[in-house]
């Protein structure tokens, strides 16, 4: 887990629109990251820690090249929630085959739909 820490609440209809935005990069050539959205109630995961909660939906980038930062977006719909129950979110990062993998420039936007 990458220890974003991300809470909200859904407020109204328990029904959102979740974006995650940004950069990864691998140091071994022809490798490259995957990354994934995971969400769950109650204690928030710290950084490094196993991959707990809910997987939603993930990525895999391919680079061709050594330390290539390349950009990447997740878009996630989420229904069902409950209202006015805290919620958050976390990524779970790896490299696709060897090397080690960093995420730069993360966002993440929540939209109660």
């Amino acid at each position: 887990m990458t220890g974003l820490g991300v809470t909200f609440v859904p407020t109204q209809t328990g029904n959102v629109l979740i974006t995650v935005t940004g950069e990864g990069r691998s140091n071994t050539a022809g490798n490259g990251f995957g990354v994934e959205l995971l969400y769950g109630s109650g204690k928030i995961p710290g950084n490094g820690a196993e991959l707990a909660g809910t997987s939603t939906t993930s990525i895999n980038v391919r680079n061709l090249s050594a330390n290539t930062q390349i950009p990447f977006t997740l878009n996630y719909w989420l229904s069902g929630l409950s209202v006015g129950k805290s919620y958050w979110l976390d990524l779970g990062q790896r490299a696709m085959t060897a090397g080690k993998i960093n995420l730069y420039d993360l966002g993440i936007t929540v939209i109660e739909m």
